[in-house]
């Protein structure tokens, strides 16, 4: 394997194991979660429905 697919699988593998932002739809919480585990809030184990939080796009303006 070439070093720059071994570099490419290091950077997938490293996505996977971050953490993603979820909010309690029942007590508005943020909630981080990795692949894999249980979907559930970390603040009261019997809140089950999370949404995904997005991510803020700062808009950027570009003067002529």
């Amino acid at each position: 394997m070439s070093s720059k697919a071994q570099q490419e699988t290091i950077n997938i593998n490293e996505q996977t194991q971050q953490a993603i932002c979820y909010i309690c739809a029942i007590c508005g919480k943020e909630t981080f979660l990795k692949v894999g585990t249980e979907v559930q809030c970390q603040h009261d184990n019997k809140h089950k429905a999370l949404y995904k939080k997005r991510e803020e796009r700062p808009i950027v303006y570009k003067c002529i």
